[in-house]
């Protein structure tokens, strides 16, 4: 990632814990599951954001806690071009989404990336209250079919799936699974982004 991000353990995702148990979901053998997302450093440090943000959200809009943590994810983003929420884990309720678009809307120079599935939560909020800088993307569950249900989304696709050529393809496998220069999933302008299966 070119930017900072957020992730939580991805045991406390809504649609994906349960999505992991089906064989063709995007989530069967999700990748925040394995790897270096597997070492104890990294699964206590999701953890500890979970409960963090579980507060935040529990103390509600507006609470001292609230602002402290909007304080700080913009301490963090102090000159940062671009920032993911959520390399792991998603979005937990309503109360959640509005967080972090309250926090992309006071951070103007720092372009925001969402991927979700929680498609009934991203849909809640009107499209029109989206701050400019945050691309909220809806990731298809179901690998290899481009879901359009929301306005700019992503899709995962296995190896050698015939794409839509109206698809972009994530360059990142063939740049040493690094952004490189690109900034397509920041981008709205760019309705599909499809990834390889990892």
């Amino acid at each position: 990632m070119p930017g900072f991000g957020y992730s939580i353990h991805p045991r406390y995702c809504v649609a994906g814990s349960k999505l992991r148990k089906i064989p063709g979901s995007v989530c069967f053998g999700c990748y925040a599951c394995k790897g270096n997302y597997r070492f104890a450093c990294v699964q206590i440090a999701l953890e500890r954001r979970y409960q963090i943000i579980k507060r935040v959200l529990d103390s509600g809009r507006g609470s001292e806690l609230w602002n402290l943590f909007a304080a700080a994810i913009q301490t963090l983003l102090t000159g940062q071009e671009c920032f993911r929420v959520h390399d792991a884990g998603d979005l937990q309720s309503l109360r959640h989404l509005y967080l972090w678009c309250e926090i992309a809307a006071d951070s103007p120079r720092t372009e925001f990336w969402l991927p979700s599935k929680e498609l009934t939560i991203i849909r809640a909020i009107p499209l029109a209250s989206i701050p400019d800088n945050l691309t909220i993307r809806y990731s298809s569950p179901t690998l290899d079919k481009i879901t359009r249900s929301y306005p700019v989304n992503s899709a995962t696709f296995s190896k050698g799936t015939v794409i839509p050529e109206s698809a972009f393809v994530c360059p990142a496998a063939a740049q040493g699974n690094t952004c490189g220069d690109c900034r397509a999933c920041w981008n709205p302008a760019v309705e599909t982004v499809i990834y390889a299966k990892h």
